[in-house]
C-alpha cells in the first residue's frame, strides 16, 4: 500500500464523528487491515465507562475513543462490540501509537506502531496554505512545528521525579495533539531538546476542539 492510499482511505480526520455501526467506520478498519496485511480487523479490547468507550486495536497501533449520545449508557462489562449499541456511540478521537524500539529489559509495548505509517497528514485549508505532511516512525518535534507552525497549546516535560512525562503539543485548529518521548533530567532539558524528540502518540480529533 502506498502513502497516497494512506492519505485517502485512512484519513483519520474523515473517521472522526462517525458512529460505531456506520459503514464509514467499517471501511476504515478494512483499510487498516490491508495496511497490516490482515484479511479482516481484529476484535478490539473494549474499555467501557459511563461517559466513554475505548476500543483498542493494539495490532493496528490505535485506540478509538467513543462518546455516548445523550441518553445512552454503555454496558459496564461489555466485552464485544455486539454488546454495544453502535448507533449511539460517536467516535470523538483516535490515539495513534509509535512505541519505537525498546532498549534493555524495558517491558515491551502493548501497541504496535500505527499500521498506516507512513501517514500523510493534510492540514486544513488556510492562509497561507500548508502542504501535506508525511509522518513516519522517525518524525521529530521540529518537523511537526515546521509543517504545522507553532502549537497553540503545550505542556508536560517533567523529569524522573515527575514520572518522565514527555512534552506534548496541541494544534487545536488542525485537530491534532502529539506527545513526544521523554528521558531528560528536567522540564527545561526536555523542552530544550524537544525538537529532536521522536513522537510517541498522536491524537486526532475534531478540528477547532481540544483534548486537554
Amino acid at each position: 500500500m502506498t502513502s497516497t492510499i494512506a492519505s485517502t482511505s485512512t484519513d483519520l480526520h474523515n473517521w472522526v464523528g462517525c458512529t460505531l455501526s456506520s459503514t464509514e467506520y467499517a471501511s476504515y478498519l478494512s483499510a487498516l487491515s490491508s495496511h497490516a496485511s490482515r484479511s479482516s480487523p481484529p476484535a478490539p479490547e473494549i474499555k467501557p465507562y459511563p461517559d466513554a468507550v475505548y476500543l483498542n486495536y493494539q495490532s493496528f497501533g490505535i485506540s478509538c475513543l467513543f462518546t455516548p449520545l445523550e441518553g445512552y449508557a454503555p454496558p459496564k462489562f461489555a466485552q464485544s462490540t455486539s454488546e454495544l449499541d453502535g448507533t449511539q456511540l460517536r467516535l470523538g478521537s483516535i490515539d495513534v501509537y509509535n512505541p519505537g524500539e525498546q532498549k534493555g529489559k524495558v517491558k515491551q509495548p502493548s501497541y504496535a506502531a500505527f499500521s498506516a505509517l507512513p501517514y500523510t497528514f493534510t492540514p486544513r485549508s488556510g492562509s497561507p496554505p500548508r502542504p501535506p505532511f508525511q509522518i513516519t516512525q522517525n518524525t521529530l518535534g521540529k518537523e511537526f512545528v515546521l509543517a504545522l507552525g507553532e502549537p497553540g497549546r503545550k505542556g508536560g516535560g517533567g523529569g524522573p521525579k515527575a514520572g518522565n512525562i514527555g512534552i506534548w503539543c496541541e494544534w487545536s485548529e488542525e485537530g491534532v495533539m502529539v506527545e513526544f518521548e521523554a528521558g531528560e533530567a528536567s522540564v527545561v532539558q526536555n523542552w530544550e531538546k524537544g525538537g529532536e524528540k521522536v513522537w510517541k502518540v498522536m491524537t486526532v480529533f475534531e478540528r477547532g476542539k481540544s483534548v486537554r
